[in-house]
């Protein structure tokens, strides 16, 4: 009887690879309210922003707003 061992079954090289947790979309296609990110990295230096109205969104840990053009590349987390 064969033994069952997930370590040599190949099990492990089918799953994923750890991808990011960010998705790419643009300023004016997010809901009013909406948290968004300017990059797609992780750290302090990645400010989250909420989305006011169609040209602007606040910084939430600064509490300053921000004027971003409705074409600009922004991130959500998914």
């Amino acid at each position: 009887m064969p033994r069952n061992d997930p370590m040599r079954d190949g099990i492990w090289s089918e799953t994923p690879s750890i991808g990011t947790d960010f998705e790419d979309m643009l300023f004016e296609d997010i809901d009013t309210g909406d948290l968004l990110w300017l990059q797609a990295t992780r750290g302090d230096a990645n400010q989250v922003y909420r989305k006011i109205d169609d040209y602007t969104a606040l910084n939430i840990k600064a509490n300053t707003i921000m004027e971003i053009p409705a074409r600009r590349k922004i991130y959500q987390k998914t």
